[in-house]
């Protein structure tokens, strides 16, 4: 399992528990749900294969970092 660490511009940090995927964005329906004007809809998604996560874009207008 995946432990993601999401920090804020306030420096205020939250930490998430990542199983095989997780979607990423500003949609109620994703898995970590994040707010700002960059932040997509859909902005990201996060996949195990075979035990390596990949951080995929989702056609974000800002790209992840």
């Amino acid at each position: 399992m995946l432990k993601l660490t999401v920090t804020g511009r306030n420096g205020a940090s939250e930490v998430f528990q990542v199983g095989q995927a997780c979607s990423i964005g500003k949609d109620p329906a994703c898995d970590i749900v994040l707010k700002g004007l960059l932040i997509g809809k859909l902005h990201a998604r996060i996949d195990n294969r075979g035990g390596h996560y990949y951080l995929e874009d989702q056609g974000a207008a800002s790209r992840p970092h």
